[in-house]
Parts: structure tokens; C-alpha cells; sequence
């Protein structure tokens, strides 16, 4: 668990490694993941940095 402030990138540290195993291993059908955000903002910044 990684405890800093807000916006210093917490939820990255979690989401890369899952988006680097579906691309890796995923088979381009089906759900490969299913990721929960408590807050839709939360959701549409971490979106930004994706792309």
C-alpha cells in the first residue's frame, strides 16, 4: 500500500501493472479486467494520463 498526497500518483502504481498484463497476455476478446473507481473524477483524471 502507498501512502502519500493527493494527486502524486497512487492509483498509477496500481493501474499500469494491470493495463501492461491485458495488453501483454490479453486475447482482444472479452473482459480482461475490471478496474473500480470510488469517484468518477478520480476515473476521468487517471483516463488523461493513460492516454
Amino acid at each position: 500500500m502507498a501512502t502519500t498526497g493527493t494527486g502524486s500518483g497512487k492509483s498509477l502504481t496500481q493501474i499500469v501493472p494491470i493495463v501492461d498484463h491485458v495488453l501483454r497476455n490479453g486475447t482482444g476478446r472479452g473482459v480482461q479486467a475490471i478496474i473500480v473507481y470510488p469517484m468518477n473524477a478520480l476515473a476521468n483524471s487517471q483516463l488523461g494520463e493513460l492516454q
